[in-house]
């Protein structure tokens, strides 16, 4: 199955890769970001690219969650990350986990992006 790339007004929603992990281990060290996840972030860009293999990549191989990478429109630059974090087909249930730079926060982007990851969820992936 190919990655679904998705696109609202201001965003593209993109698949992550390990090329993204000096993104991953700078956002994961983010104090407030640290806060929201309740744990700490990777101490290494190799420890980086494990969990972005385990928490980001993986899963959508294995169908069993999809994270998506969030850019704005017009710049390449990762801000953040959001998608499905488990994904139980047959109990037609998940879970959702986001992530944002605390520079984007109260723009409405993480709600934008929401709604495109639920549009999907309930349209194609069920």
């Amino acid at each position: 199955m190919l990655f679904p790339q998705l696109e609202t007004d201001r965003l593209i929603l993109r698949k992550l890769t390990l090329d993204d992990a000096q993104f991953y281990f700078r956002h994961f060290n983010i104090e407030e970001i640290v806060k929201g996840c309740c744990f700490q972030g990777p101490k290494s860009l190799d420890t980086a690219r494990e969990e972005l293999e385990l928490y980001c990549i993986k899963p959508f191989k294995e169908n069993s969650g999809i994270r998506w990478g969030i850019v704005m429109k017009g710049n390449n630059e990762l801000i953040g990350i959001c998608g499905f974090t488990h994904w139980w087909k047959n109990e037609r249930r998940s879970e959702i986990g986001y992530d944002l730079n605390p520079a984007y926060w109260r723009q409405g982007i993480m709600t934008e992006a929401l709604r495109a990851v639920l549009k999907y969820g309930f349209e194609a992936w069920i």
